[in-house]
């Protein structure tokens, strides 16, 4: 009897914290300023005010596939459309040089914290941004300095209503 009983609560531990990974290889139309991806019933619509490209990795630290890129100057939203726990996003600049990037949370039900990426010269060994936000609804990515090129994959979040 213990045995089921231990099964079933590590059965419902597994799918109450099921972690889902936006990774961006939906196929993306070039030179388009949204970008929609269903993972798990939860869709993220990503825009910017410029443009986005769908990009193959060369091998940039945490990226695998292909990742999102933004050209210089833009502003980068993340939508969901329900309220998630957000873990983490793989970042990293393009173009290498150094600045910082500010994750900005949704005033949600839930006050979370911004996250300052500061991105030294060259790409760091790990391009992961731990953001920890929970009841997230959005969230917004600007750079401080203008002209950086902001490039997402492995957006890793929990779905709250699982």
């Amino acid at each position: 009897m213990k045995k089921i009983i231990f099964f079933f609560s590590f059965l419902f531990v597994s799918i109450v914290n099921a972690q889902t990974t936006f990774d961006f290889e939906t196929p993306h139309p070039p030179v388009v300023p949204i970008y929609v991806e269903v993972k798990d019933n939860v869709t993220l619509t990503v825009t910017t005010d410029v443009f986005f490209e769908q990009v193959f990795s060369a091998g940039e630290p945490g990226v695998s596939g292909f990742f999102l890129i933004t050209p210089s100057e833009s502003i980068t939203v993340f939508n969901f459309s329900e309220p998630v726990i957000v873990n983490s996003i793989t970042f990293f600049n393009h173009l290498g040089s150094p600045n910082i990037f500010h994750f900005l949370p949704d005033p949600g039900p839930t006050p979370n914290p911004p996250v300052d990426f500061i991105y030294p010269d060259q790409s760091p060994p790990d391009n992961k941004v731990t953001l920890n936000w929970v009841d997230v609804l959005s969230f917004t990515v600007i750079a401080d300095i203008p002209g950086a090129v902001s490039a997402f994959d492995n957006l890793v979040i929990n779905d709250i209503s699982a």
